[in-house]
């Protein structure tokens, strides 16, 4: 299930950037809760995590 927030910010980018306009994206998040994945966001924004990896 994809979240509003991304599908606003990829129409905000494609309003200013048209040439990406029928492109296709990934999204993601931290955890597998949103708690978990809330506070992890919130960490990143402070500055105190800094980097992530992924088996992806």
């Amino acid at each position: 299930m994809e979240d509003t927030s991304v599908r606003e910010m990829w129409e905000r980018f494609t309003e200013l950037n048209p040439e990406h306009k029928d492109s296709s994206y990934d999204s993601w998040h931290f955890c597998n809760t949103k708690k978990c994945a809330h506070e992890l966001a919130l960490l990143v924004i402070s500055g105190i995590k800094k980097a992530t990896c992924s088996l992806y």
